[in-house]
């Protein structure tokens, strides 16, 4: 997939890709387009553990409404321990095209699983290092693919919103 056909934004807590998430649902976008990664951010509380329900990830422990609500609404998931960076949880297509590029790990180098999926939809390595980055630093991505009129709009969107965007 050409990186023209995808977009990404960097954003800071899990409050504000739950933000755009919705904001993308009530705008009537194809839910089935959109991807999100970060890092497990709750060291201090019992996670008892992640699990499938009816096609959907689901978080059993402490309350947390964005795995809860903001996940059901994305398709596909996975979970992963990543050097550097920690536990980081994937929700959407970008979920698939990191295990599919796990099965082909040998032609990506030293890129993280992350990066891995992330170049296999045509994002471009610069941006992929900085998407590195931000989950090491506790950030979370947004990533939309599509048509390049879906991405266009998926940009206008995610600017009005704030946050860095990416590519």
């Amino acid at each position: 997939m050409d990186s023209a056909n995808a977009v990404l934004a960097i954003c800071d807590t899990t409050l504000e890709v739950g933000a755009l998430v919705r904001e993308f649902e009530v705008s009537g976008f194809d839910m089935g387009r959109l991807s999100i990664a970060g890092k497990d951010q709750r060291p201090n509380q019992r996670v008892i553990g992640y699990y499938q329900y009816r096609e959907r990830i689901r978080y059993w422990g402490a309350p947390n409404s964005f795995f809860n609500e903001i996940w059901a609404m994305l398709s596909g998931w996975a979970f992963f321990f990543l050097p550097d960076i920690g536990p980081v949880l994937v929700a959407g297509p970008l979920a698939n095209w990191i295990i599919t590029a796990l099965n082909n790990a040998a032609i990506f180098g030293d890129m993280s699983a992350v990066g891995m999926g992330l170049y296999t939809v045509g994002v471009p390595k610069e941006s992929i290092l900085k998407c590195e980055s931000a989950l090491a630093a506790g950030k979370q991505l947004l990533l939309v693919h599509g048509s390049a009129h879906e991405v266009s709009l998926a940009r206008e969107l995610m600017h009005e919103l704030g946050g860095p965007v990416l590519p």
